[in-house]
């Protein structure tokens, strides 16, 4: 699986991402559905690669700590 969390750690090792400033996160499907369509208000659409697959928007989410998003 790709987006694994050792994946993750690392890609972050790797870019030299600041664990503190940066978080790459992963977990259920339906839950990560949700949080896009709800929480970040970009579409998501099911994928034809598999159960595993799912298409998701091209931008960039940015939350601060107060939990305002920019979207770029």
């Amino acid at each position: 699986m790709r987006d694994s969390v050792s994946v993750y750690r690392q890609y972050a090792t790797k870019y030299g991402a600041a664990p503190m400033k940066w978080f790459f996160l992963t977990g259920q499907k339906d839950s990560i559905y949700h949080l896009a369509e709800k929480g970040f208000k970009i579409p998501v659409v099911q994928d034809v690669g598999g159960e595993e697959q799912f298409t998701h928007s091209d931008r960039v989410i940015l939350v601060d700590a107060s939990g305002k998003i920019a979207v770029t």
